[in-house]
Order: structure tokens, then sequence, then C-alpha cells
């Protein structure tokens, strides 16, 4: 029923002249063209070569850097800092260290 429905309502635009134009648009295949590379299919062009080594050194730059500071400051990730767990705020400071105002203001 539906492809019925479909099949007149796409007859009676087609018979539009109106709407001609438009038809054979869509019918119509774009070529697009470029001579400054070659065509590939669902992959990028490869870049230059400066660029992916540049990628490259950058890339191990942040690697190294990341997993330096994994092994040599690992202390740091679990939260231990000169030798302890970050200090407790509720019984390592006093209201006053902390600038919170006395209860009987």
């Amino acid at each position: 029923m539906i492809g019925s429905r479909a099949a007149g309502l796409l007859r009676s635009i087609s018979r539009n002249p109106a709407n001609q134009k438009c038809l054979t648009a869509l019918g119509q295949q774009v070529r697009r063209s470029s001579s400054e590379s070659e065509w590939t299919y669902r992959t990028g062009r490869p870049g230059a070569p400066w660029s992916q080594r540049g990628g490259l050194i950058c890339s191990t730059i942040c690697w190294w850097w990341i997993y330096w500071n994994l092994y040599h400051s690992w202390p740091h990730i679990i939260g231990l800092y000169d030798g302890k767990f970050l200090p407790d705020p509720r019984k390592d400071f006093t209201d006053e260290e902390l600038g919170i105002p006395p209860d009987d203001v």
C-alpha cells in the first residue's frame, strides 16, 4: 500500500515541469577530480614525509613524558606527597587556618 502511494507521488512529481530540473540534477553524478592527488577510497591521501616524521617525533616525546612521570612520580598519582597521603582538612587543620569564622558569631 505504501509502495503504490509512493509510486503515485513520484509520478506526479516527475510530471510537473518545474521539478524536471531537480530530477535531472539528482540523476547526474558529480565528478570531483583534483590534479594534486590520487583518487582514494575511504582513506585520506598520505601526508608529506616531513609531516609524518614530525607527528612521530611529537607523539614519541609525549608518550616518553607520560611514562617517565608514571615511573618516577608514581606517588603523586596515588595521592602521596612528601611520603604521606594528602592531609585530611577536618583533622590536620584548624578552622582558623582554613579561614572558617567561629561558630559564636
